[in-house]
């Protein structure tokens, strides 16, 4: 699945807090308080599918929650998953930024292709430019280095992808501010209006499943989509393959995490964001940080930008060592609750 556009975005546009908090859509039916939809998406549209999902009736609990952690033991069969990537971003509410978690599982299983005997031409000379001109220069060198190349793309080769399943799962201030972004989810795809607007009014919408969730499948049923809300958290998934009869049961699972949960105050909520601290000064080329946070919170991803260039922190510290003069040096540490703390320094030099 195609997730949302607007998520994928440079980190500088998400960490600034110049983005407005609200935007009306045309027709004044429906305000976007929270959240501000992607350019790229029609306020027509948005107003279509509002209608469609009758989003003014959406229930908006008070009671909040922390975004469950994404685990293959949700499923029924985990050890259909035989690859798994995650990745951390963020997402800008009322001006402070939330975390989003993608997790993206495949089953591969072995193929009856034959297996190559050696690597195309092209992959050998793009293998060989990674070599240092002392290791071209050795035969020897040379020869062990491809045979390892050869031997992962020959596994590769002989694999098929069975089946997949791709997860987001975004985090907010409150139970508007997911609605607003899944509604927005929802128009962004390309879909006519028309076909958009059936679907969705005439999408399963499984008693229990979430606040608002829905399900809706392929024609030929090979893959199946679920959006659901649940206080202040939103799961987007898709599935094809042999992950198919796995998704309505792994979107339940999450959910009942969720619904679990004591309800927390905005309070409480923020509590359990980290705290960042950031050095005045550089030390050794680089700019040194900490992290504080309750001791049941753990640390999922930090990311840093420096003059807003995206940078990857290492052993608690952002390299300054190649810039010269001044620099605005920021740090965002994102949690596994997704909740996101952040710190922000021009040190001296």
């Amino acid at each position: 699945m195609k997730m949302s556009r607007f998520l994928v975005v440079p980190l500088a546009v998400l960490a600034s807090a110049s983005w407005p908090i609200a935007a009306q859509v045309a027709g004044e039916k429906i305000s976007f308080r929270s959240f501000t939809p992607p350019p790229g998406v029609p306020a027509e549209r948005l107003q279509k599918i509002a209608e469609a999902t009758a989003f003014a009736r959406w229930p908006k609990p008070d009671g909040l929650a922390v975004a469950p952690e994404v685990r293959r033991t949700l499923l029924s069969r985990p050890e259909l998953v035989t690859r798994e990537t995650t990745s951390f971003q963020m997402v800008v509410f009322e001006g402070e930024q939330w975390g989003v978690a993608r997790v993206a599982w495949q089953n591969l299983t072995n193929s009856d292709r034959a297996r190559p005997n050696e690597l195309p031409s092209e992959l050998r000379e793009k293998y060989l430019q990674q070599l240092t001109n002392e290791q071209r220069a050795d035969p020897a060198t040379v020869e062990r280095y491809m045979a390892r190349r050869l031997e992962r793309y020959r596994a590769a080769h002989n694999q098929r992808l069975a089946g997949e399943m791709n997860i987001e799962v975004a985090l907010g201030p409150s139970a508007l501010a997911v609605q607003e972004y899944l509604l927005a989810h929802l128009a962004d795809n390309m879909l006519p209006d028309d076909a958009l607007v059936a679907t969705y009014r005439n999408a399963p919408t499984p008693e229990g499943l979430g606040d608002r969730g829905w399900v809706t499948e392929s024609r030929t049923k090979e893959s199946t989509r679920i959006q659901l809300v649940r206080r202040n958290v939103v799961l987007i998934l898709s599935a094809r393959g042999s992950f198919v009869e796995e998704a309505l049961p792994f979107a339940r699972r999450f959910d009942g995490l969720i619904a679990r949960q004591p309800a927390l105050t905005r309070e409480q909520l923020q509590s359990r964001r980290p705290t960042v601290t950031l050095a005045a000064e550089k030390t050794a080329g680089a700019l040194r940080y900490s992290i504080s946070a309750p001791a049941d919170v753990q640390i999922a991803d930090t990311l840093a930008l420096v003059d807003g260039r995206t940078v990857r922190p290492r052993d608690r510290a952002v390299q300054l060592a190649d810039v010269t003069g001044r620099a605005n040096v920021r740090v965002f540490v994102i949690t596994r609750e997704l909740l996101v703390g952040r710190a922000q320094v021009t040190p001296q030099r």
